[in-house]
């Protein structure tokens, strides 16, 4: 088990700029690169939307995969968990936020579209 929370995989559907991403981290630090506006502040900023404590985020219409706002966009990612983490019996927990017209159906999700 890891000495801390590793994100195993993350997969981003339909949000921003993304149409559909499935990401595999390496074990130890990852360096997202690229030019400017491909997607590296969209990653990042899908994580901390996945993780992130509050429910207060208000959702814009450029939030949406070609501001198609009647479709749903989905984050997740499997995430393991080192020993004796309170969170999960398994050491494993698996996140999703999927948001849109519909209620939310995942087992963390924030936002309201405006």
């Amino acid at each position: 088990m890891p000495e801390t929370a590793v994100i195993r995989q993350l997969r981003i559907e339909r949000f921003r700029g993304i149409e559909s991403l499935t990401w595999n981290p390496k074990p130890g630090m990852n360096i997202i690169l690229g030019g400017g506006d491909v997607g590296k502040t969209t990653i990042i900023e899908a994580v901390g939307l996945l993780l992130s404590p509050s429910n207060s985020l208000v959702l814009a219409e450029a939030d949406y995969w070609l501001r198609k706002t009647d479709e749903e966009f989905m984050i997740r990612a499997a995430i393991a968990l080192p020993d004796g983490s309170e969170i999960g019996q398994t050491g494993q927990i698996r996140m999703a936020v999927a948001l849109g017209r519909r209620e939310c159906c995942a087992t963390s999700c924030a936002g309201r579209r405006r």
